[in-house]
C-alpha cells in the first residue's frame, strides 16, 4: 500500500504519486485528452477476421462440449446474423426454422436488440453455409444441438442453453 506522505524529493521517501511534478504531468496529461491533442485510443478495435478463426480454433479444442461445440456455434451465428453478443444469448429455438423451398437453408428471426421496436423491424433472415466446414454455422449449429439434446435433452426455450450441459 503507498505512503499517505507527501512525496520528499531529497530522502526520496513517501508516496511518488503525490508528487509536485507528476502531479502537474498528470493534469496537463487530462487537459491533453481532454483536447484529442494525444495519441487515439486503442481500447477498442475491431476483432480481425483472422482473431475470429483462431478464438474458433482454440474454442475446438476444449474438452467439455459446451466450449467445444457450443461457443463455437454461438459466436459463428452471432457473426452470420451480424448481431450483438447479448442479442444472440436471447435466441429463442422457435426463432429458427427451415426454409420452406431450399432445403440447405434455415430461417432465423433476431428479435431481441436494443433497436428493435417493432415487429416489422424483425423479417427472417436466411442462414447459409459455407464449404468451409470449420466457418459453417448450419454445421456449427447442428453439432451444438446434436450434443446438447444428446446429453441433457431439450431442457431450454433458448438456442444456447449452456447451463445444461454436464
Amino acid at each position: 500500500m503507498p505512503s499517505s506522505q507527501e512525496w520528499d524529493p531529497k530522502t526520496k521517501s513517501g508516496n511518488p504519486t503525490k508528487s509536485r511534478i507528476i502531479s502537474q504531468f498528470m493534469n496537463a496529461l487530462k487537459v491533453k485528452q481532454v483536447r484529442n491533442l494525444g495519441q487515439p485510443s486503442r481500447a477498442r478495435r475491431p476483432l480481425t477476421q483472422k482473431e475470429f478463426c483462431k478464438i474458433i480454433e482454440l474454442l475446438r479444442l476444449d474438452e467439455s462440449p459446451d466450449k467445444c461445440y457450443g461457443l463455437p456455434a454461438y459466436f459463428l451465428f452471432q457473426y452470420h446474423m451480424m448481431a450483438r453478443v447479448d442479442d444472440v444469448s436471447h435466441m429463442k429455438l422457435d426463432n429458427l426454422k427451415p426454409h420452406l423451398d431450399y432445403s440447405f437453408v434455415l430461417l432465423s428471426k433476431m428479435n431481441w436488440s436494443k433497436n428493435i421496436y417493432e415487429e416489422r423491424q424483425t423479417p427472417d433472415q436466411i442462414l447459409f453455409g459455407s464449404m468451409d466446414a470449420k466457418n459453417c454455422v448450419l454445421l456449427a449449429l447442428a453439432i451444438h444441438f446434436e450434443t446438447w439434446f444428446a446429453s441433457d435433452g431439450l431442457t431450454s426455450d433458448y438456442m444456447f442453453g449452456f447451463s445444461s450441459y454436464p
